[in-house]
């Protein structure tokens, strides 16, 4: 049986159509240093898809990269549950993007802050959009 905590691959966003419709027509929600896009799309079942960024730019190495994506992930599978379950009982499906924008070393404990905070957020937008 599935855990509700794990994040499988099926939850990763890899459509490059689904991606750049996230940049032309999404929505901004700003938790700073995190940026979190999301467009709810039509889809016959309920479901979130989502991507990690980390900009090239702003971090040189992609060791670096890899290993804020890594605390980025943990965050979002940690506290997905409440975005999950709403998302299930309205019968939404949403495509989201969470990019973190800061170039300076984020510790774990902001990150975690600021994904809760940007989740709730999002959800509180998806409300009052329905």
């Amino acid at each position: 049986m599935n855990s509700p905590r794990k994040l499988e691959k099926k939850e990763l966003l890899s459509s490059k159509k689904s991606i750049q419709s996230i940049f032309d027509n999404g929505l901004t929600i700003k938790a700073y240093p995190l940026f979190i896009s999301f467009e709810v799309v039509d889809s016959k079942h309920s479901e979130i898809k989502v991507l990690f960024s980390v900009s090239k730019k702003r971090q040189r190495l992609a060791v670096r990269r890899n290993g804020i994506k890594r605390k980025l992930k943990e965050s979002y599978r940690l506290n997905k549950l409440p975005l999950r379950e709403f998302i299930l009982k309205e019968g939404l499906s949403l495509n989201l993007m969470i990019i973190q924008v800061t170039g300076d070393k984020v510790p774990y404990s902001t990150i975690e802050k600021k994904m809760i905070k940007g989740l709730s957020k999002l959800k509180e937008s998806l409300i009052k959009s329905n």
